[in-house]
């Protein structure tokens, strides 16, 4: 019998394992002793040894896999790397049902076959909840890329299949959900975003309520960074269909109608800011997915057609929560009341506008309600343009009385906002630290000179100016 015939007689064969170690049906000494008669410690001749019988595949191929780069250890925890040209040997391999992480590098000369074996572990074992691919060059401009997407597409639904529930993809800047039953029909072009194919890397991610998750991620290894879903850090939730990046701090974005659907599925181990900049999400769904990432650090909100108050409903105490933002003052005492419980909180931010009595009455409303709150108080102030009506007497008994607020950071258009805050400022009685950041700077050196020296007059406090290089400090 030829060692080609059996390994053409193995191919065919999807047999279980032996349920029980090759050990208690032979000693290992007489293993070994029978590989050393064979000659067949080592090399591809292993591979059709393991054709033989069920006790030597589960041997052979561990010796197999071994003798190209595998770790014992990995195999044991059944969480491997390998090269695609190993996937023919792995997908007659026994020792599959036990697989929970496969990682597979695709390099610039694999063939079609590779997938298709790819696509047979898959199918076979249940066990596998996480497969990561790595691509280098676009898969879809070989001559095989139909098939090769195809494949692909098949895998993804297997995967997806495996977890109970609606399935949650992340692509580039992208959330999108989909049954699992629609994935075997998507076109090609599913695949196409920023002009080209597979080339920005794809992480799409299914999700599980429970703690075992079902992931794939397909990237290209030449193509721009995408951050893998425990990396993410901040969200920004939005009814606008794009936005840019800042390099070092990944984003998500995703059209609000669909998020109700999507967030009750999506966890992010690592989130620590969200913008919320939409009215259409459900405030149950909202308020769980909150409740549920613990690291929340920041959190704003943004929009006009809703309140905060409708937006999030339910209380919450986050352990690291320590700044919340809104334009609107009536949406940070919202706010407020939702997350008093969270005990680090000490950072508020709002527009601030002194141009209307109506926005100093509201704006006086919400200070009143800083006046409960027993921390020390960082406030946070977006100075508009326009005119500043005189201070009255409510107004600066309101100021005078928020013995909380230790520092002020401030951003406006001119430095010439600044300086008419400086009789408001000037009220606040335990004041130590005042930062101001604008666009529009004094020209010239005396400019620059006669600004510090009446920040200097008009609040004895440290005062940081970021464009200010002068040689000692104010």
């Amino acid at each position: 019998m030829s060692l080609q015939f059996l390994r053409r007689r193995s191919l065919p064969q999807h047999r279980r394992a032996t349920g029980v170690p090759p050990e208690a049906l032979l000693p290992i000494e007489l293993w070994e002793c029978i590989f050393h008669e064979l000659g067949l410690l080592t090399g591809d001749t292993v591979w059709t040894l393991s054709a033989t019988c069920r006790a030597f595949n589960q041997l052979c191929m561990s010796k197999y896999l071994t003798y190209r780069g595998v770790s014992p250890q990995s195999l044991a925890s059944g969480n491997i790397t390998i090269d695609s040209d190993l996937l023919a040997a792995l997908q007659w391999a026994f020792c599959i049902s036990a697989l929970e992480c496969l990682s597979c590098n695709f390099g610039l000369y694999w063939e079609r076959e590779d997938m298709l074996c790819l696509q047979n572990i898959v199918s076979r074992s249940s066990s596998i909840r996480k497969l990561e691919l790595t691509f280098y060059g676009d898969v879809s401009r070989r001559r095989s890329g139909k098939v090769v997407v195809n494949a692909f597409r098949d895998i993804m639904a297997s995967m997806a299949e495996r977890v109970k529930g609606p399935t949650v993809f992340v692509r580039w800047q992208d959330i999108f959900t989909c049954r699992p039953q629609d994935i075997r029909g998507w076109k090609i072009h599913k695949f196409h975003f920023a002009g080209t194919t597979l080339r920005n890397r794809v992480l799409a991610t299914v999700r599980s309520p429970r703690p075992l998750q079902a992931t794939v991620r397909l990237h290209d290894g030449g193509s721009a960074s995408v951050f893998p879903i425990s990396g993410i850090r901040s969200a920004y939730i939005s009814e606008i269909p794009s936005i840019t990046t800042v390099p070092g701090q990944p984003q998500i974005l995703h059209p609000g109608d669909e998020l109700s659907v999507v967030l009750p599925h999506l966890t992010l181990p690592e989130l620590t800011s969200i913008t919320l900049n939409t009215d259409s999400t459900d405030s149950i769904v909202l308020s769980q997915f909150l409740a549920r990432h613990k690291h929340i650090k920041s959190f704003e909100y943004y929009h006009f057609n809703r309140g905060a108050d409708t937006i999030i409903t339910h209380a919450l105490a986050l352990p690291h929560l320590n700044h919340i933002r809104s334009r609107e003052p009536a949406n940070l005492i919202h706010l407020l009341n939702i997350f008093k419980a969270s005990p680090n909180l000490t950072n508020f931010g709002f527009d601030f506008d002194r141009s209307t009595f109506e926005k100093i009455a509201a704006q006086n409303v919400l200070l009143q309600r800083l006046k409960l709150h027993i921390k020390d108080i960082h406030l946070e102030l977006h100075l508009t343009v326009g005119d500043m009506l005189p201070l009255d007497e409510h107004e600066c008994t309101v100021v005078r009385s928020l013995t909380g607020v230790v520092s002020v950071e401030m951003d406006a258009l001119s430095y010439v906002v600044i300086q008419d805050m400086f009789p408001w400022l000037r009220l606040l009685p335990r004041l130590e630290k005042v930062e101001s950041r604008t666009l529009e700077t004094p020209t010239s050196a005396n400019e620059r000179r006669k600004f510090l020296q009446e920040v200097k007059a008009a609040l004895s406090i440290e005062v940081v100016v970021p464009w200010w290089t002068g040689p000692e400090p104010i």
